[in-house]
């Protein structure tokens, strides 16, 4: 996501979070928005995976 240019690493990365926790940016359009939701869905697969 980071190197898409679609998040960025989350802030407080050194001092709580697992190194791969990232802030995702706000989709600005349409496109963006299903793009952000293939992400996150993605994200949760990936959470939930047994």
């Amino acid at each position: 996501m980071v190197a898409k240019a679609w998040g960025t690493p989350h802030p407080w990365l050194d001092t709580r979070l697992n190194r791969r926790v990232v802030m995702a940016f706000g989709p600005r359009d349409t496109e963006e928005l299903e793009t952000m939701a293939g992400i996150v869905a993605a994200s949760h697969t990936y959470a939930t995976a047994d």
